[in-house]
């Protein structure tokens, strides 16, 4: 059989709710170790692209299997912030690719001056 998945919790709508808050604060933070990134390499920005479509494809996929019983079960561990629920985790990843979003804007803003 596969693994047993457990319920959300009070506990882990609130680590949601805190991690929201400091993807939109102007707060840096490290990438934890345990993040699944190795920045190093060159990509073209098609392979980028491809790589991105994949991965929001793959998530789709993913989300639209989930039934109403599934939905509310601990699926995704963030490094820092713990397990999150199927809902949970579509908001993160909502916050987490906005907070890129603006830091590629302020990014730009400078290159601007």
């Amino acid at each position: 059989g596969g693994e047993q998945l457990y319920p959300s919790t009070f506990k882990h709508t609130w680590r949601a709710f805190l991690l929201k808050l400091f993807l939109r604060s102007s707060k840096k933070f490290k990438l934890p170790k345990a993040a699944p990134i190795d920045p190093i390499g060159k990509l073209s920005f098609a392979e980028v692209t491809q790589r991105w479509n994949d991965l929001r494809n793959d998530f789709a996929a993913l989300l639209n299997n989930f039934d109403e019983a599934t939905a509310d079960k601990l699926i995704f561990k963030h490094p820092r912030a713990g397990y999150f629920n199927a809902r949970q985790t579509i908001k993160f990843s909502y916050e987490h690719i906005h907070h890129h979003i603006r830091q590629i804007e302020g990014l730009k803003a400078q290159l601007k001056k």
